[in-house]
């Protein structure tokens, strides 16, 4: 058995007045070239900020984390509370796992992922081997949770919305795969077995946007990874991910992410290019 490598760069608690972290390496170069650079944060408290990912915000709120990925452009926004760390690995089949965690998500198994945080945090001053393995340890035991079980709501403080989980779940799921498909409100409800304005309410409680705006993020995702890993027309983006027309798609393009696609296209690809020299 392999078992997956990586490097820990840095692990902490953030708070908007008391940033406390441990940095582990102190030089990019250490990592080789073609390692990926991965920062999850886990939110332990709601708050009125949270992060920033290509243009796109996601609330910091109790019991959901966040995924940055190589590349990716991130603008923290204050006031929150996080625990994080960061990683890097040249490892292809844990980059490839971490790659299909969402950007943004509920937590699975949310109080053990937060003990599993707060035991790494209270190791921060320790260099000995001991302290080395646990906060390795303790990254392994978190990452195994997310990556079995990447969409659990358990343990979410909501009461209501743990305890139709499994239905909002699916309804998420279905938005995701059904990119090309307006939100019909009463169709997602009926399947969920909810009144649509009690399954508006606990949708948007549970993952911070209504139904149309979480639409809208995974189409956006959509066309963030395929602007930079296929060659399609601008045109042909638009219409895969469920916008109406391109410079309808253009539009909410630059206003989330701040650059038209083709300049995001062009920029991302120049990153990638830099960083292989």
């Amino acid at each position: 058995m392999k078992f997956p490598e990586f490097s820990v760069v840095r692990f902490g608690r953030f708070q908007s007045n008391d940033h406390t972290a441990q940095r582990l390496m102190n030089h990019a170069d250490d990592f080789g070239p073609n390692a990926g650079y991965y920062e999850l944060e886990f939110y332990y408290v709601d708050g009125t900020g949270g992060l920033t990912i290509e243009g796109v915000h996601f609330p910091a709120r109790r019991g959901f984390f966040t995924c940055c990925k190589p590349g990716q452009r991130r603008k923290m926004v204050l006031p929150h509370e996080c625990y994080f760390f960061n990683i890097a690995t040249q490892d292809p089949t844990l980059q490839a796992a971490l790659d299909q965690l969402p950007t943004y998500g509920p937590m699975a198994e949310t109080e053990q992922i937060l003990a599993l945080c707060s035991a790494m945090f209270q190791e921060r001053q320790r260099n000995e081997l001991c302290g080395i393995l646990l906060v390795e340890g303790c990254i392994c035991a978190v990452l195994s949770i997310l990556f079995r079980n990447t969409y659990s709501f358990a343990n979410v403080a909501d009461c209501k919305v743990y305890r139709h989980q499994s239905a909002l779940l699916a309804a998420n799921e279905y938005l995701r795969n059904h990119l090309q498909d307006d939100v019909n409100l009463k169709q997602l409800a009926h399947d969920s077995g909810l009144h649509p304005t009690y399954f508006h309410k606990l949708f948007t409680a549970a993952f911070g946007k209504t139904p149309s705006e979480q639409l809208m993020i995974h189409r956006l995702q959509a066309a963030l990874s395929i602007l930079v890993s296929e060659d399609l027309s601008i045109s042909e983006v638009s219409a895969r991910c469920g916008f109406s027309t391109p410079n309808y798609f253009c539009h909410k393009f630059r206003k989330q992410i701040g650059m038209t696609p083709n300049q995001y296209r062009k920029a991302s690809r120049k990153r990638r290019t830099d960083k292989s020299k």
